[in-house]
């Protein structure tokens, strides 16, 4: 079940005028409970991203089935602790249940798919960031590139 947050969250820009605040001295209480709690779901969701890396890690070092089908790069990366990537591109840790709705699952490595750029905007999203499905890709349709 979706779970509702006190906030929503902060765009680039809002986030930056609010710092700007912060070092001007001239935050209100409440915009600074707002940039906080932001601060906050971001160290949750990467927590999550680094929590799956660690499992996968774990996967592979116990032989058990791994969330892809790394190639042998991509898995001395992950064995390395490094970030895998794609046609140099990094490949990112998708949180398969949207951050905003399920604020309280944000740091669980268990919800996250890795995914190239374009599987997560055109796959997951559906073209728009704004669009997710809980558990499943909006366009399953789109292929997966490796």
């Amino acid at each position: 079940m979706p779970k509702p947050s006190p906030y929503k969250q902060l765009g680039n820009k809002t986030k930056k005028k609010l710092e700007d605040k912060v070092n001007n001295r001239t935050i209100t209480n409440e915009e600074w409970k707002r940039l906080e709690w932001n601060k906050r779901l971001a160290r949750r969701r990467d927590a999550g991203v680094k929590e799956f890396r660690q499992q996968e890690k774990r996967r592979m070092k116990n032989g058990e089935p791994k969330t892809r089908n790394w190639s042998q790069e991509q898995k001395e990366a992950i064995l390395s602790n490094k970030v895998p990537s794609y046609n140099e591109k990094t490949i990112t840790g998708h949180h398969a249940y949207s951050v905003s709705k399920y604020p309280h699952l944000a740091n669980r490595g268990e919800i996250i798919y890795p995914a190239t750029v374009k599987e997560h905007i055109t796959r997951w999203h559906g073209g728009s960031y704004r669009r997710s499905l809980p558990g499943k890709p909006y366009n399953p349709r789109f292929a997966e590139e490796f």
